[in-house]
């Protein structure tokens, strides 16, 4: 009874949406850890960790750890398999790919172990995205469009959007714009279905990236304020930083430098309190950049110091490039030739590296398009198949129709036929009783006038045998 009661608990807290606010949520998921078993504080803990994903990163892979831990005593394969997704999501919004991906494919592996398709498209969605923040294209493509067959064919509105999402995130970064745009607007579709402000966020933020890739600048500030909008309502701290900061980008090509950095503060202000090293480390790149167009060079300073600081500790190398590049400008600009030097050599090296990359994400781009257009083929001839397969099933479906209607033509007529023969049969007996009937009148009418005719003959000789002795 206590487990039940205590499960009804977490279960109310998940229903009871309207009229509570966030806070209140977590307060009481906290109060259900306090008197739950293994398993239940297993799952609530669960539950916070994705609350505190996009308010408190430290917070959030503080609570997972807490559930890994538990789940080694009770030996459930499914929870260990969604503690690990779990680690690997917060681990790519710290900035840590690398072991979000080594997370994802230990799930991965449990649930293929239990056969759960949903979990394992969901996993391959996780999975595909690593694959592109790392470049590998190729790798990425295969595994998000097993995702999007998958829950195509599962009807999940609930992940679909976000395997869109990364497909058209793949395109954008091969420059295919418009196929890019295609997926990001299918995410957008299911998420107005669903009421989903999370993934109309999203959405529009990544719509909003391939309009300003584009120079598009009035449809980019568009998109990232309608992601502004839905982030705002949605209380989604990650994306509404990450909309602050594209509006900045947007501003600051624009050349609207006081707005741009009036919206890279409010994007830091968010980061600081996510504690997201990579974005903070971009939004202080970002103002430097800007102090240092402007002539603030102690401010400059201070803040692309610090983003290199924080790109180094979170192995955001463009990041820091770029900031190894605006602290040589800035020195330049101050004459101080030696420092600039240093800088600009780490720029260029670092440059050099990241190129060879970009080179390796070219080809990476290759053999994508390479690996689509082989899966475009087989799609094809796999539906093309699956036509044959239809046509020919309904052809069937024509001849055994026609032949069943032939039978039952042939029934028909030979259900008129029995019924008009027996109508015959019928009509035919009941003349035969009718004369049958006439007969035996006829016959009682003859057998009465013969009784009649004797009774008179007997009269006539009675008469004549008496005029007999008269005489």
């Amino acid at each position: 009874m206590k487990k039940l009661f205590i499960l009804l608990c977490v279960l109310c807290v998940f229903a009871c949406n309207y009229g509570f606010t966030q806070n209140t949520k977590i307060d009481s998921l906290k109060k259900v850890i306090a008197v739950a078993d293994d398993t239940t504080k297993i799952k609530t803990l669960i539950v916070l960790a994705w609350q505190y994903k996009n308010k408190n990163l430290d917070t959030a892979l503080l609570l997972a750890n807490q559930a890994f831990e538990l789940t080694k005593t009770t030996k459930n394969l499914k929870l260990t398999a969604k503690v690990w997704n779990t680690l690997g999501a917060i681990n790519i919004n710290k900035g840590n790919p690398s072991k979000g991906l080594d997370c994802f494919i230990n799930a991965l592996n449990i649930m293929k172990q239990l056969g759960d398709k949903k979990s394992i498209a969901k996993l391959s969605n996780n999975i595909g995205q690593i694959y592109t923040i790392q470049g590998n294209y190729p790798k990425a493509l295969t595994f998000l469009f097993d995702a999007s067959k998958a829950l195509e064919e599962l009807n999940d509105p609930a992940t679909l959007p976000s395997v869109y999402g990364n497909i058209g995130g793949v395109y954008k970064l091969q420059g295919d714009f418009p196929t890019a745009i295609t997926y990001f607007l299918k995410s957008i579709e299911i998420g107005e279905k669903t009421h989903n402000n999370q993934i109309i966020s999203s959405s529009n933020n990544n719509i909003g990236t391939v309009y300003l890739a584009q120079k598009k600048y009035e449809l980019a500030e568009t998109s990232f304020l309608k992601s502004l909008k839905n982030s705002l309502q949605s209380e989604d701290k990650f994306n509404e930083a990450t909309s602050y900061n594209n509006l900045g980008n947007v501003y600051e090509q624009t050349l609207k430098y006081d707005k741009a950095i009036e919206h890279y503060l409010k994007s830091l202000s968010i980061r600081e309190e996510l504690k997201d090293n990579s974005g903070m480390a971009s939004c202080y790149n970002n103002i430097g950049g800007i102090y240092v167009k402007l002539g603030k060079f102690k401010e400059a300073e201070a803040m692309l110091l610090k983003s290199a600081e924080l790109s180094e500790a979170a192995e955001t190398l463009t990041v820091l490039k770029d900031a190894y590049n605006n602290l040589s400008c800035l020195y330049d600009a101050l004459r101080d030739y030696k420092q600039a030097y240093v800088y600009h050599k780490l720029y260029s090296n670092l440059k050099d590296t990241l190129l060879n990359e970009e080179k390796s994400k070219e080809i990476g781009k290759i053999e994508a398009k390479a690996e689509y257009d082989k899966e475009v083929v087989l799609q094809k001839a796999e539906q093309e198949k699956l036509n044959a397969i239809a046509i020919e099933e309904k052809q069937k479906q024509q001849l055994f129709l026609i032949l069943v209607s032939c039978i039952l033509l042939l029934v028909a007529v030979f259900s008129i036929f029995i019924y008009r023969a027996l109508r015959i049969t019928r009509k035919q007996k009941r003349i035969i009783e009718l004369q049958k009937e006439e007969v035996e009148r006829q016959k009682h009418l003859v057998d009465k006038a013969f009784k009649e005719l004797h009774e008179k003959n007997e009269e006539v000789m009675a008469s004549i045998r008496y005029a007999t002795r008269i005489q």
